[in-house]
């Protein structure tokens, strides 16, 4: 091979060389573009992703309240319905019972005077629901009687108040001013309850009375019992007894049960002694 032929041969592995080379760096230019283009296309769909799922978040978060709303609204239709009468209540007399103390008083002092009628008796009524709702086994008549009591010094003084117009503003004010009370107690300081918890409630009142008389009674028959140091102690007589009259107790026989033992040694001996000697008589 010459020198000239050699050179060419030598250009033309020269020339394979950089379009080889062309091609891969083309190649590797291609395989960035693709990879830039798919890491774009992943941060868009992950951006995608992320949108649709924060705003099904959204929506859920507003189902969820919406459904909680619903649910508290359902709840508490009653009073819904009622307190908008209560507060309209209380916007008619409060105004009209602070202009008449202060009348009454002579000084700024008596627009206080609503703080007593109108406030007193809403007090009352409001600790009357919460004592009910917290507390259902106790007893609220206190608190009742506080809402009767208030809610006659509030109708008495709005009335008062009234019958400087005439009688009929007299009345219109007296009950406007407790009409919200009246209403509030009615409906939600006695929630309603159905027949068969009624009944079971006057069953219970009942059982509750008839306790309480057998116990009274058995405290008067009860015999008090002495130690050497002078303390005394009442001393029952177990067993299954029946109301005879107002307050007295009386053995009875249950059937089907068998009979009652009896710890009161002394008074069946005693009762055996009387029957032997009446006997032998």
């Amino acid at each position: 091979m010459s020198w000239a032929e050699e050179r060419r041969e030598n250009k033309r592995a020269e020339a394979l060389i950089r379009r080889e080379d062309a091609a891969a760096a083309a190649q590797v230019r291609i395989a960035e573009r693709q990879a830039s283009a798919r890491i774009k296309r992943e941060d868009v769909q992950a951006r995608l992703d992320a949108k649709r799922q924060a705003a099904a978040a959204r929506r859920a978060r507003r189902a969820a309240a919406w459904r909680g709303l619903r649910s508290w609204l359902g709840e508490r239709v009653v009073e819904l319905l009622i307190y908008p009468i209560a507060l309209l209540s209380f916007a008619l007399a409060a105004p009209s019972m602070a202009a008449y103390g202060t009348s009454v008083y002579g000084s700024a002092l008596g627009a206080l005077l609503p703080g007593i009628t109108e406030l007193g008796m809403w007090a009352f009524a409001i600790a009357v629901v919460i004592e009910r709702r917290r507390h259902p086994e106790k007893s609220v008549w206190g608190l009742v009687a506080g809402v009767l009591v208030f809610g006659a010094v509030a109708f008495g003084i709005n009335f008062t108040h009234g019958l400087t117009v005439a009688w009929d503003h007299g009345v219109v004010m007296g009950t406007a001013s407790i009409a919200g009370v009246v209403a509030h107690q009615l409906t939600l300081a006695a929630p309603p309850r159905s027949r068969q918890e009624r009944r079971e409630a006057r069953i219970e009142r009942a059982a509750a009375r008839k306790i309480a008389r057998v116990r009274k009674a058995a405290v008067r028959q009860a015999v008090a019992e002495i130690d050497e140091t002078g303390s005394a102690r009442l001393v029952y007589a177990p067993g299954r007894y029946v109301l005879a009259g107002r307050a007295r107790l009386e053995s009875a026989i249950v059937p089907g049960l068998p009979p009652a033992e009896s710890t009161d040694w002394d008074r069946e001996l005693a009762d055996l002694l009387a029957q032997q000697n009446a006997a032998t008589v």
